[in-house]
């Protein structure tokens, strides 16, 4: 959903979960850190979205920058 992100601390006890509702974030446009959020579930996402969630890898190259 466009190019900025969110970042939590490692530490943080939102690091390990999947998906993250931010309701706070430090207002840094290109990555943003999350001072509050919660976790939310694959099956909630994908009501949300409308469509079931596709996990998919995706690697490409720039030959301009190597």
């Amino acid at each position: 959903f466009g190019s900025h992100g969110a970042t939590v601390r490692h530490h943080d006890a939102l690091a390990d979960a999947p998906f993250v509702i931010a309701a706070d974030l430090d207002g840094d446009r290109r990555e943003a850190r999350i001072r509050l959020g919660a976790p939310i579930g694959s099956a909630a996402v994908s009501r949300i979205a409308g469509a079931p969630l596709i996990e998919s890898t995706r690697l490409e190259w720039d030959d301009r920058r190597d």
